[in-house]
């Protein structure tokens, strides 16, 4: 959910920049022909240009990026640079997806590794005292219910 709700402020982002600099003729809503659709239609786009932003993708097609801004005017610089932003926020969002998923699965094994300790300490127990097989056996089957 927290993807969405980012790509979701990142694509509002990147349409109200264009939006506050009067639809420039070489920004990728004018070059997508979305300035004139309606607001879903822009949301959309937006949504969806800022989810392919944040996970890397889409840069040799329209709208992610603007054929138009092969010159070096002030639009596209700033176009350049939300883009750059994007990419470094999507980074960021998925180094900390893999880190939590890491850290899960790291405590999943942990537990069960200290179980298995547990185990064998219980069992290293059972044979100092020269408990009987059966009883040994016993025990561990009820740990492991």
């Amino acid at each position: 959910i927290g993807a969405l709700v980012l790509g979701h402020w990142i694509g509002c982002f990147n349409f109200m920049l264009v939006r506050l600099n009067d639809f420039p003729e070489d920004s990728w809503v004018v070059y997508a022909g979305l300035d004139d659709k309606d607001a879903y239609t822009q949301w959309s786009w937006s949504f969806f240009k800022a989810l392919a932003q944040m996970i890397m993708i889409g840069f040799e097609t329209p709208p992610f990026t603007n054929a138009s801004c092969d010159t070096a005017s002030h639009w596209c610089s700033i176009e350049h640079w939300i883009t750059l932003m994007c990419l470094y926020l999507g980074a960021v969002f998925y180094s900390l997806l893999i880190s939590s998923i890491s850290t899960v699965l790291q405590t999943a094994s942990l537990a069960s590794r200290q179980f298995e300790e547990k185990l064998t300490m219980i069992d290293d127990y059972m044979r100092t005292k020269k408990l009987p097989a059966t009883m040994r056996e016993k025990v561990k089957d009820y740990f492991h219910l």
